[in-house]
């Protein structure tokens, strides 16, 4: 599976990779579809609210 990634990796210019903090992210689930506009915002605004919940519900145990 990493070779995958890997192979995935190496298609990418470095145009594309130094272009990607500028990028919008976008996120689909089941019945809805958010747009994030960088992806700094979908770490500040997703990434971090889930990991802090999922932290504190494993320390009440």
């Amino acid at each position: 599976m990493h070779q995958e990634a890997l192979g995935y990796l190496e298609t990418l210019s470095p145009e594309e990779i130094d272009a990607a903090p500028e990028r919008p992210v976008s996120v689909a689930r089941p019945g809805e579809a958010r747009v994030f506009e960088n992806p700094r915002a979908f770490v500040l605004q997703c990434v971090l609210p889930n990991l802090y919940f999922h932290v504190t519900v494993v320390y009440a145990f």
